[in-house]
């Protein structure tokens, strides 16, 4: 009785599949998750125009079994700006297209003059031209990207957002911090809205302790010694804090 049920249900699935692949399309949704900043680096026409050109007449009007959802989510993360896509049918036959962006945490211009931004698994890609988001500017001797170097972690883009992604959990390094400048010697200054003073970090090794120790020097020192003594706050150290005059 019970495989006779089972043979039954899936007999009538395999019907239904089958004459649902007659169906026509009715219409298209698309929903883009914004980035963390509230974002759209990618709009709705962006996509309907790559699904345009995957089927030249439009899908309004097409019968389900024609349409490829495998191939259609290949194209649209071929957009830079796409990190996944998910297409799929729903029940009133309506062609739904779910995108989640890349999200960026780090503006970079290396050293070849290429820009670019850098996403949470500290990968390049290009601008967006919907959306310009307000980052953490990363300049200086910063080598072209190399994605093993990236991935073992002795490049210094791994540094740099390692940094970025700390700041934007910091309330106060991410409140003072304009830019990260990459010196001749590999260190990383970070350059503050406040004052002409400079702080080098070196590396992204103990960040937070780092971050900290400019806390300390801005709510402290600087409220009695003045914020244009120092040229240079060095916090490369442990436990140290060198500070080098004007």
């Amino acid at each position: 009785m019970w495989l006779g049920t089972i043979a039954a249900f899936s007999i009538m699935l395999i019907v239904s599949i089958a004459s649902r692949d007659h169906e026509i399309i009715d219409g298209i949704s698309v929903n883009i998750k914004p980035t963390s900043e509230g974002q759209l680096l990618v709009n709705d026409k962006d996509i309907l125009r790559t699904i345009e050109l995957t089927y030249q007449s439009g899908v309004q009007g097409m019968l389900i079994k024609d349409i490829n959802s495998a191939d259609l989510e290949e194209k649209i993360l071929n957009n830079d700006q796409v990190a996944n896509a998910e297409v799929y049918l729903d029940a009133r036959n309506k062609l739904c297209v779910n995108i989640e962006q890349k999200d960026p945490i780090l503006k970079v211009q290396d050293r070849t003059g290429r820009c670019y931004f850098l996403d949470q698994k500290y990968k390049p890609f290009p601008s967006s031209r919907h959306a310009s988001p307000r980052l953490l500017v990363a300049t200086g001797n910063i080598p072209a990207y190399d994605s093993t170097q990236v991935a073992n972690g002795t490049h210094i883009l791994s540094h740099l957002g390692k940094i970025a992604q700390y700041f934007a959990t910091d309330v106060f390094a991410h409140s003072v911090s304009e830019q990260l400048f990459v010196d001749e010697k590999g260190d990383i200054i970070i350059m503050p809205k406040i004052g002409n003073q400079k702080y080098n970090i070196g590396n992204s090794d103990n960040i937070d302790l780092k971050s900290n120790k400019m806390l300390y020097y801005m709510k402290d020192i600087c409220s009695r010694e003045g914020w244009t003594k120092h040229a240079l706050i060095n916090l490369k150290y442990e436990n140290q804090l060198v500070c080098v005059k004007n």
